[in-house]
């Protein structure tokens, strides 16, 4: 998981900028517990993060609090 300044919006903080995992682990929790983690670290704090639906439904996003708002268009 990376955790960066904003680059696309003003509207929250940091942006998660990757988090990924081993295609064939599962570890319960995991993003909620990172999250919480880097909670301690920055305080509190607005974070926003995008989806590449290419590689999964995003729903792990909405499973830790996140709340979707929308598409986009690709953007490489």
């Amino acid at each position: 998981m990376s955790i960066g300044k904003n680059r696309y919006s003003k509207k929250s903080h940091y942006e998660l900028t990757r988090f990924a995992t081993k295609s064939d682990v599962s570890i319960a929790g995991c993003l909620s517990k990172m999250l919480a983690s880097s909670k301690l670290q920055l305080g509190d704090y607005s974070l926003i993060t995008y989806a590449d639906l290419c590689w999964g439904h995003g729903n792990v996003y909405e499973q830790s609090g996140f709340v979707f708002q929308g598409y986009s268009q690709p953007n490489y």
